[in-house]
């Protein structure tokens, strides 16, 4: 069962983007200084669920998307044959359900095993959950970033 809250967050990301004249009409001193030198937070971080995961995955495998890593949730191997592009330097989390009847655990596993023989780093985290993303998804992919996050 999801939070009640679960979309909370993007409530606001969305009501910002109504008002975003104000966001527009700040002069660029009022911004946080640009860093330098981080790795993984300066490069885009693919997130997809079900569908979206398959495309941002069949995108990664077939070398048309650049990304630094990627968070998966309830994916599915989008290609029967993917070529062999390599994927050195990216990290991915995939989070499939143990009782998944569409991305079902034996799925999720033969992805995870498409993304390492590509050199990824991968790491799989099963939910007790079917199909549905639930606060412990979030949570998962919450504490995979929290290394990378700029304080």
């Amino acid at each position: 069962m999801a939070h009640p809250d679960f979309f909370g967050g993007w409530r606001k990301v969305f009501s910002m983007r109504k008002t975003s004249s104000s966001v527009r009409t700040s002069s660029p001193s009022s911004f946080p200084p640009r860093r330098k030198n981080i790795t993984l937070t300066n490069a885009l971080i693919a997130v997809g669920y079900s569908n979206g995961a398959n495309i941002a995955s069949a995108m990664m495998l077939l070398g048309a998307l650049k990304t630094r890593g990627a968070i998966l949730f309830r994916p599915m191997v989008p290609l029967s044959r993917p070529p062999q592009h390599p994927l050195d330097d990216c990290e991915i989390l995939i989070s499939g359900g143990l009782f998944d009847p569409i991305a079902t655990p034996d799925q999720v596993d033969a992805l995870a095993n498409f993304l390492r023989e590509r050199k990824a780093e991968v790491a799989v985290r099963m939910q007790e959950s079917g199909h549905e993303l639930t606060e412990r998804d979030v949570e998962t992919a919450r504490d995979w970033l929290a290394p990378s996050a700029v304080a």
